[in-house]
C-alpha cells in the first residue's frame, strides 16, 4: 500500500502542477484583460470629453455666426436708411429747383427771348448747427472765380462766370439764422459751389 500511496502522491502532485500552471496562466490573462478594459474605459472617457468640448465649440461658433448675421442686418438697415434719407434730400432739392424754374418761367414770360436761369441757390440747415448753401449755375456757364464777404449774419457772394467768351457777374446776398458765423468749407464741383457755414470758435 505504501508504494501505491507514493504513486498516487506523484500523480496528485503532477495534477496539482498542471492545475496551478493553468490557473496562473488564467490569472495573467485576466489581469491583461482587466488592463485592456481599463485602457478602453479611459479612451471612452477621453472621447466623451472631446465630444463635450466639440459640442461647446459648435455652440460657440453658432453663436458667433448668429452675432455676425445680426451685425449684417443692422449695417444693412443703417445703409438702407441712409440711402432713403439721401434720396429724399435729392428729391426735395429737385422739387425746390423745379419750383424756382416754374417761377422764373412766369417772371420771364413777358420777354420775347427768355434768358437762361443763371443760377439757383439752396440753403439747408445741417446737424451740429452747420448751414449748407449750394449754388447751382446754368450748365452753359463756367465758374471762373468766386468770393464771400461775411458781416454779422449776412453773406455776400460774388461769382464770376464765363459763357461764350462773355463774362457774367452774379451777386447774391444770403441771411443765415446764426450770429458770429464763418465759412468753414468751400467745394466746387462742375457747375455747383457748396459752402459750409458755422459759428466761429
Amino acid at each position: 500500500m505504501a508504494e501505491e500511496d507514493r504513486v498516487l502522491t506523484k500523480m496528485e502532485y503532477h495534477t496539482y502542477k498542471i492545475v496551478k500552471v493553468d490557473n496562473d496562466s488564467k490569472k495573467i490573462q485576466i489581469q491583461n484583460n482587466e488592463a485592456e478594459i481599463s485602457k478602453m474605459k479611459n479612451e471612452i472617457i477621453e472621447i466623451q470629453l472631446k465630444k463635450q468640448e466639440l459640442g461647446k465649440e459648435l455652440v460657440s461658433q453658432a453663436q458667433q455666426l448668429n452675432n455676425l448675421e445680426q451685425e449684417i442686418i443692422i449695417i444693412k438697415s443703417k445703409t438702407d436708411s441712409e440711402i432713403y434719407k439721401l434720396q429724399n434730400e435729392l428729391s426735395e432739392f429737385q422739387q425746390r429747383y423745379f419750383k424756382q424754374e416754374e417761377n422764373n418761367e412766369i417772371i420771364f414770360s413777358q420777354y420775347e427771348q427768355r434768358q437762361p436761369n443763371l443760377y439757383f441757390c439752396d440753403i439747408k440747415k445741417g446737424s451740429d448747427d452747420f448751414t449748407f448753401l449750394k449754388i447751382v449755375f446754368h450748365q452753359d456757364f463756367k465758374i471762373e472765380k468766386f468770393d464771400t464777404q461775411i458781416q454779422d449774419n449776412q453773406v455776400d457772394i460774388v461769382v464770376n462766370l464765363q459763357r461764350n467768351e462773355v463774362a457774367h457777374i452774379i451777386k447774391h446776398l444770403v441771411q443765415i439764422d446764426q450770429q458770429n458765423i464763418q465759412c468753414l468749407a468751400k467745394v466746387v464741383q462742375a457747375n455747383e459751389i457748396t459752402f459750409q457755414f458755422g459759428q466761429a470758435s
